[in-house]
This record gives structure tokens, C-alpha cells and sequence, in this order.
């Protein structure tokens, strides 16, 4: 991958891990964050939520931001009957970094409707579920949760912003790779480029890389041709992805 220029979109707090990667097969990043990490839209709600997790039996979040969030307003320890469960490895990792919690459900697969059904098959009937998660969040998680007879409290720990600079016509043109990482980041470039028409021209002709499906579905909607999506929504993945893609060995 050498020489080849890829735009990362990650907020700056996300990106720096994806970017090292990358730059270790070659690659010439340039970071341009278009969201960036926000309060959560209500803080005394998501603070009751906090300090309340112990009257829960299952703790679930569907980021390491939400994680960060969560422990950054938790004064006590977590009780060790609360199951925790995280849409994926980052996730979960973060959950051992911050909470100090080892045994973390994980899905198959890194999306919201796996992590629900990872849940079920785990939880009594009728548990009392906490979900941590952005203010954009996707409300399929918790509503597959309801579905499936959980008592559900959902509560937003940040909130996502959109920051597109306004040079972003040029920086996208300057590129070959747009690597996208979340549905925010996807609606951040396509506002940030006038609109689903004035992107897909603007587009045209480069590689347009999603982590995952929830990302890729969101620029699909928004008339975006994507080119390529890793079989797991892992950084590792992703960067595995491309290296394939420029016909490189991983290494």
C-alpha cells in the first residue's frame, strides 16, 4: 500500500490505532475527522443511569465511547453478578481497560441486531437491561431487547457532531481512499460535500472503504457506491482489506 493516500474520517479521539496500522504497510495517511465526540445530550439522565447500573442485570454497550462515558461517571465498583455484553473486540477491550470486567459477551458479528441475539440466548426472561450508546444510535438493539421480553432502559452516553471542514472537496480530491467507520462519519462527508449528488460525483473514481454493514448500508442510502467492506468489522480487518485490495501480504 505504499503511496497510497487514504483519508481517515474516525473522530480524532478513534482514529490514531487505524492510522498506525495503515501507516505500518505504507500507506500516507491524512486524518480529517468528521465528527467529533460530544456531551450526551442528557446528563443528569445518563448520571441516574450510572449511578443506578447496580439495580440491573445486564450492562450493554455498543461502543468504547459509551464505555468511556459510562465509567468516567462511576465512582463504585460494578457488582459481580451484572453481566456485561459489547458489540465487539474494541468494545470489549475497553470494558476490561476501564471497568476492570474480563468476562464480556461478545457476538459473532459486530452489529447491533448480533449483540441483541447474544443477549437473549444468555439472559433470563424478563432481565433488566441497561444499554449505553450513542445519541444516534440505531434503535434496533434495544428494541429487539423489548421483543424478546427484557425490561430495557436505553440512555444516550455522548453524542456524535458533525465537523466536515470546509476544504473537505479538496482534501476528498487529494485522495484515493475514503475510509469510512461509522454511519455519523458517512452523513458528516455527504453534507460536508453538498448532498448525496454533489458526493457521488466528488467520489467518482476513488475507493470507498466501510467497516462494516451499518456503514456501508448508510452510504448505500445516500447513493454512495462502496467498493469495500472487511468480512469483520475489526481495524484489523480493515486494514487486512486493503492490503488485499493493493495486492499486499499482511504482515
Amino acid at each position: 500500500m505504499r503511496g497510497v493516500r487514504i483519508l481517515l474520517t474516525r473522530a480524532a479521539e478513534s482514529g490514531d490505532d487505524l492510522a498506525k496500522q495503515l501507516e505500518r504497510h505504507g500507506a500516507d495517511v491524512r486524518s480529517v475527522p468528521l465528527i467529533a465526540l460530544g456531551p450526551p445530550p442528557n446528563e443528569r439522565e445518563l448520571q441516574t443511569a450510572v449511578n443506578t447500573a447496580d439495580d440491573y442485570d445486564w450492562l450493554v454497550f455498543s461502543s468504547p465511547n459509551g464505555v468511556r462515558s459510562f465509567s468516567s461517571r462511576r465512582q463504585t465498583p460494578l457488582p459481580k453478578r451484572l453481566r456485561v455484553a459489547a458489540v465487539g473486540a474494541a468494545t470489549a477491550e475497553a470494558i476490561r481497560e476501564h471497568l476492570f470486567i474480563a468476562d464480556v459477551v461478545q457476538p459473532d458479528r459486530f452489529v447491533a441486531e448480533a449483540l441483541a441475539d447474544a443477549v437473549v440466548q444468555q439472559a433470563a426472561n424478563a432481565s433488566k437491561v441497561l444499554i449505553v450508546q450513542a445519541e444516534d444510535a440505531r434503535p434496533v438493539l434495544a428494541v429487539r431487547l423489548r421483543a424478546a421480553g427484557m425490561l430495557v432502559t436505553a440512555v444516550a452516553g455522548y453524542s456524535n457532531i458533525a465537523r466536515a471542514p470546509e476544504d473537505l472537496a479538496l482534501r476528498v480530491k487529494d485522495c484515493d481512499v475514503i475510509a469510512l467507520a461509522s454511519a455519523s462519519a458517512v452523513r458528516s462527508l455527504v453534507a460536508g460535500l453538498g448532498g448525496p449528488g454533489g458526493a457521488a460525483l466528488q467520489l467518482r473514481g476513488k475507493l470507498l472503504a466501510c467497516i462494516g454493514p451499518v456503514t456501508e448500508n448508510e452510504a448505500r442510502v445516500n447513493g454512495l457506491h462502496v467498493e469495500l467492506v472487511p468480512s469483520s468489522s475489526t481495524l484489523e480487518s480493515f486494514t487486512a482489506a486493503l492490503c488485499s485490495y493493493y495486492g499486499m501480504p499482511r504482515s
